[in-house]
């Protein structure tokens, strides 16, 4: 009688370790179906739920506020999407044929998306992964350059000839654009490009301690807006 008890248990034993198993089992089942199925979701929902969001955004939509609660909006949805979705909205933008200038509007603020982000970061090494592939002109109203030399990192403002230096030839001319637009002066002297990108990368490693970074700064501006980097007081 005790050698049957002793199999009776035996086999209850078993069978809860069966049965624990198996639970265990439909469970990591059930997350991987979830985690596929979230990574699965299709990179047009966030343009879906971007466009939906930026229909509430109706009465402000003529003030100066609007691109930069746009692009708020779209910081929000690629912290909140899943980490493969965001990576391929990334590569996606990343390898448009397109120059920024005749991207779609999602696309456009998508770039400035991913660089606030990258910037709030403070990522050096992925905004220049980003930049070099392809660089949005403005942060909503604020030029990249100035965005750029503002990163809370060291020597911020070389993020742009660091990404020259593995650019595309395309991109590399909207860079040195976005380069020369900056160093009004230098560009004037050097005409050349790959001469100017040596100079400017020379002397903002030479005067960066020395200089202030301009808050009215703009690419076309003139007069206290002219120049993006100005003497320190």
């Amino acid at each position: 009688m005790k050698e049957l008890s002793n199999m009776v248990l035996v086999g209850l034993i078993l069978l809860m370790s069966m049965s624990c198993r198996s639970n265990i089992s439909q469970i990591g089942s059930a997350n991987t179906l979830e985690n596929s199925q979230a990574v699965a979701r299709p990179a047009v929902d966030i343009k879906r739920l971007w466009e939906e969001e930026c229909k509430k955004l109706d009465p402000i939509k003529h003030t100066k506020n609007y691109p930069g609660r746009k692009l708020d909006v779209l910081v929000k949805l690629l912290k909140e999407a899943p980490s493969a979705q965001f990576d391929a909205e990334l590569e996606r933008v990343r390898t448009e044929p397109n120059d920024y200038y005749h991207l779609p509007e999602y696309d456009q603020i998508l770039l400035q998306a991913l660089f606030s982000i990258y910037a709030s970061r403070r990522d050096r090494h992925m905004l220049v992964y980003l930049l070099s592939a392809k660089c949005p002109r403005f942060i909503a109203t604020s030029p990249v350059e100035l965005e750029v030399a503002s990163i809370e990192v060291k020597e911020p403002f070389l993020i742009l000839f660091e990404s020259y230096d593995t650019a595309t030839e395309g991109e590399q001319r909207f860079l040195v654009d976005v380069l020369r637009n900056s160093l009004k002066d230098l560009s004037q002297m050097y005409p050349n490009d790959a001469e100017f990108v040596e100079k400017g990368r020379a002397w903002y490693t030479e005067n960066a301690p020395r200089r202030a970074i301009n808050p009215y700064y703009h690419p076309a501006g003139r007069a206290e807006q002219r120049d993006l980097f100005v003497q320190s007081k």
